[in-house]
């Protein structure tokens, strides 16, 4: 049995080996969970995750022999079964399944190592393919901005043109509009011009016309004088017409020539009378003393 010496030498053993146990199971935790956020913000496989939980087991169960070898309970039992002295060969077995224990775990501590490698190589491949992809996203946006500002561009130059047009439209109806009121007002100006030429021309035929018959009439109310005076009657212009009248037998008589006295001319101011000789015979009465106008002078 070990002495007492030994067996509190053995328990501070025992008790550094559980905080070591602890305090890397604590560090090997907190490094999985850095990995395992990593891992979930990248969206990287747990694959690794079960392994790290199974060489944390065989850790705490290592410690927990290693305690439960060295405990107080063990002693007490030796104590009491008088557990026989270990052979040299049996601690030469515990101390080669001490030693393959502890390969295996420099083994799994390597393999961790490695595979702890691959998950930051993984991560860094991951930063890289995201920092691509935000290179990506912006260059896309460069893009879409681009796009988008040629866009306005065009859509402002389009409103450009159809305002020109629509100015230039505007100004040739305007035009049309200008030019067919001028043509209507020409029109218009040239009607008014052929009818007050044409109204001048009335007037002026109306008035020659007037003329004509005024010198016509004159003329035949010469030629009736001249025809009057050369059978010697005498005529006196008078304002109304009358028939013609028989005058008695007098030296001198007067007729009524009712023409004389037409529209359009001017009173006579001289006295046109023609003196009808007396025709004096035996047995002729005052009827046949009368004498007549002929019709064919136009007076009756």
């Amino acid at each position: 049995m070990a002495p007492p010496e030994h067996q509190n030498v053995v328990i501070l053993r025992v008790f550094e080996v559980l905080f070591w146990v602890l305090e890397h199971i604590f560090e090997k935790v907190e490094g999985i969970g850095r990995s395992t956020a990593r891992l979930n913000q990248g969206r990287v496989s747990l694959s690794l995750f079960p392994q790290v939980v199974k060489i944390l087991f065989l850790l705490v169960a290592e410690a927990a022999v290693e305690a439960r070898k060295n405990s107080w309970g063990a002693w007490l039992s030796s104590l009491v079964y008088k557990l026989v002295e270990e052979s040299e060969d049996e601690k030469a077995r515990k101390e080669r399944a001490r030693q393959e224990k502890r390969i295996e775990k420099d083994l799994k501590e390597r393999r961790l190592g490695s595979q702890q490698a691959q998950l930051q190589e993984e991560q860094s491949l991951l930063r890289k393919a995201k920092d691509n992809i935000d290179a990506a996203d912006l260059r896309d946006d460069q893009s879409i901005r681009a796009v988008e500002a040629r866009t306005r561009e065009r859509e402002a130059r389009e409103w450009l043109e159809r305002e020109r047009v629509e100015r230039e439209t505007a100004k040739v109806e305007r035009e049309r509009l200008a030019k067919v009121w001028k043509q209507q007002q020409q029109q218009r100006e040239k009607e008014a011009q052929e009818a007050r030429e044409a109204l001048r021309k009335q007037q002026a035929e109306a008035r020659a016309g007037e003329l004509a018959r005024q010198v016509k009439l004159r003329r035949r109310q010469k030629a009736l004088v001249d025809e009057l005076d050369s059978r010697g009657v005498t005529c006196t212009p008078i304002t109304t017409t009358a028939a013609p009248v028989r005058l008695p037998r007098q030296p001198a008589a007067t007729m009524v020539v009712p023409e004389l006295c037409d529209e359009g001319m001017p009173q006579m101011s001289e006295r046109l009378a023609t003196e009808i000789p007396q025709q004096h015979g035996k047995g002729k009465t005052d009827r046949d003393s009368e004498t007549k106008i002929p019709r064919s002078m136009g007076l009756l």
